[in-house]
C-alpha cells in the first residue's frame, strides 16, 4: 500500500496542479468562463489518457529500446531533481514548459491538449516516473491500482483548472508559492531516492554490503 501512496503523491507533485493552475489562468484570462470550463474538461480527460497510456505501455517502451530500468531510473531522478529545485524557487521548470512555448500557446485557439495537457502537466518527468513505477509493479492488479491513482490525480488537476480563478483568489500568490515549494521538497526527495537506488543497482560495489 505504501508504494501506491508514494506513487500517487509523487505523481501529484510532478504534475504540480497549483503551478499549472497559475499558468492556465494566464493563458485563459481573455476566454469566457464557458470556454475555460471546456478547456479544463478536455485537458483533464487528455491528462488521464496520457497517464494511463504511460502506465500500460511504459515497460514495453523500455524493452523495445533495450533500456536498462536502473539507468532509466537515474536519468528520471535527475530530471525530477531539476524540476524539484525549480519548484523550490517557485518557477516553472523548462523541463515542463518554456517561455517560447508560453508565447506560442497564447495565440492558440485550442490549448487543452498542447500545452496544458502536454507538456505542461504530463511532461517527460511525469512519464519517466510512471514508467519506473510500472516496471516495479508489473502485475495487472498493480497496474489497475496505479490506473485508479492516475484517475484521482487527473480529477484533482481538472478541479484545479476548473476553479483556477477561485483558487488563485483564495490562496493568493504567497499561498500558491508555499504549496509549490512543499511539492518541490517532496519531489526533490523522491528524485534523490530514485538516483541512489539506480546507482546502487548499476554499481553494487558502492552499497553498504560491499564495505564488509
Amino acid at each position: 500500500m505504501s508504494d501506491y501512496i508514494t506513487f500517487a503523491i509523487g505523481l501529484l507533485s510532478i504534475t504540480n496542479p497549483i503551478g499549472s493552475t497559475a499558468i492556465f489562468a494566464s493563458l485563459t484570462n481573455e476566454r469566457t468562463q464557458t470556454e475555460r470550463n471546456c478547456i479544463a474538461r478536455t485537458a483533464g480527460l487528455a491528462i488521464f489518457c496520457l497517464l494511463l497510456l504511460s502506465v500500460w505501455t511504459g515497460s514495453g517502451v523500455l524493452q523495445l529500446f533495450n533500456i536498462n530500468i536502473h539507468a532509466f531510473e537515474v536519468a528520471g531522478g535527475i530530471i525530477l531533481g531539476i524540476m524539484g529545485v525549480d519548484m523550490l524557487h517557485t518557477r516553472t521548470s523548462s523541463v515542463q514548459h518554456t517561455e517560447h512555448e508560453n508565447d506560442e500557446a497564447s495565440g492558440r485557439e485550442d490549448i487543452a491538449i498542447v500545452p496544458v495537457s502536454i507538456p505542461l502537466t504530463v511532461g517527460p518527468a511525469a512519464i519517466t516516473s510512471i514508467i519506473v513505477s510500472s516496471h516495479k509493479m508489473p502485475t495487472l492488479l498493480e497496474k489497475g491500482v496505479m490506473s485508479i491513482a492516475c484517475l484521482g490525480v487527473a480529477v484533482i488537476i481538472w478541479l484545479c483548472l476548473r476553479f483556477s480563478g477561485h483558487i488563485y483568489k483564495f490562496l493568493g500568490k504567497t499561498g500558491m508559492n508555499i504549496i509549490v515549494r512543499i511539492m518541490g521538497i517532496l519531489l526533490t526527495s523522491i528524485a534523490v531516492e530514485m538516483v541512489i537506488k539506480g546507482v546502487l543497482f548499476l554499481m553494487p560495489g558502492l552499497g553498504p554490503e560491499a564495505q564488509h
